[in-house]
């Protein structure tokens, strides 16, 4: 057990301390306001107001700024997403776990300030990452799942040239690498390394 308070050892880098954990009832949300700064985070989509679900953090704010807190109950005003700066970045934490159209619209921010950009153009289920020259789309479906891939590609697994539409049967895996321009050696551009799940 480590002293300090929760997330101890990380409060510092979070700015924050959990005094408390309040979980919610099976089914149960909690009305989460934006502070200003998180596009969409107010407000999930089609109006419908953004929520918490699972639990709710009674967190002390020690340097870091909220960018939702809760909209409702006993903790109505109290931070529930915050953000804090921290050396050379930022760290981010979330006090309860928003609806998914939240959730996106913070992991966004969060991947906006890594530089990485979050594909949201991917089938569901489809994972691209790209590890030097190499694209990789992993597929972790049980159906079959077209991918755009923008251009003919050399499959470094099969050797088969694909694209510019190609077809990840269940659970399958293509490696786009480079290779001779006649065998469609080009690697299409992938920014940052995060996918759609």
């Amino acid at each position: 057990m480590r002293l300090g308070g929760y997330p101890a050892p990380w409060c510092e880098l979070l700015g924050l301390r959990v005094e408390e954990l309040a979980p919610l009832a099976d089914g149960v949300t909690v009305l989460l306001e934006d502070r200003g700064e998180t596009a969409g985070g107010g407000v999930a989509c089609d109006g419908v107001p953004a929520a918490g679900r699972l639990w709710q953090d009674v967190i002390d704010l020690r340097g870091a700024v909220p960018l939702l807190t809760f909209g409702q109950g006993l903790l109505a005003g109290v931070a529930a997403a915050t953000e804090h700066e921290y050396g050379h970045g930022r760290a981010f934490y979330l006090g309860t776990l928003p609806d998914r159209a939240t959730l996106g619209s913070l992991v966004r921010r969060v991947c906006g300030h890594a530089g990485l950009t979050l594909r949201d153009d991917l089938p569901g289920g489809v994972e691209a990452i790209r590890r030097g020259e190499y694209l990789f789309l992993i597929s972790h479906v049980d159906q079959p799942v077209e991918v755009d891939i923008g251009a003919r590609c050399l499959d470094r697994l099969s050797s088969a040239v694909v694209g510019p539409r190609a077809v990840l049967a269940p659970r399958d895996v293509l490696v786009l690498g480079p290779g001779p321009a006649d065998r469609g050696g080009a690697v299409p551009e992938v920014p940052g390394q995060l996918s759609q799940r």
